[in-house]
């Protein structure tokens, strides 16, 4: 078996963020489930999209009430195609929270907060 890093969001409806992710990523999904998707970022690196009944379920967990809108992770992709990447996650349905502007850690980004309120960056050198 290879070792692959995954980062799993959980989602209202995996199917509704694949859409999202598809046209954002420019692929599609490695896997395609009613409760689980998943999209290979490269090789050995995925996102996993869970439904978040599944994992309430899994873990026995509670439905937070008053969830605070602040986020509490990001997807941060640093590609040669930032620009294009963003413009998609627009046309997706994201929200953009700020344009590319030039970071103190010398990377250009641009924030787009997806349907579920996961940040993702678009990232580029210089």
């Amino acid at each position: 078996m290879k070792a692959e890093v995954e980062w799993i969001w959980f989602v209202e409806g995996p199917e509704q963020s694949a859409v999202f992710y598809r046209q954002v990523l420019d692929k599609p999904p490695r896997l395609f489930s009613p409760a689980m998707v998943e999209f290979e970022l490269q090789p050995g690196c995925v996102l996993g999209l869970m439904r978040k009944s599944g994992i309430r379920r899994l873990l026995s967990l509670a439905d937070r009430e008053n969830r605070p809108t602040f986020p509490e992770a990001e997807l941060y992709l640093l590609r040669p195609d930032a620009r294009a990447l963003c413009h998609r996650a627009l046309l997706a349905g994201g929200t953009s929270l700020s344009e590319f502007v030039l970071r103190d850690w010398s990377y250009t980004v641009a924030y787009v907060r997806d349907p579920d309120g996961h940040l993702v960056a678009s990232a580029e050198n210089g």
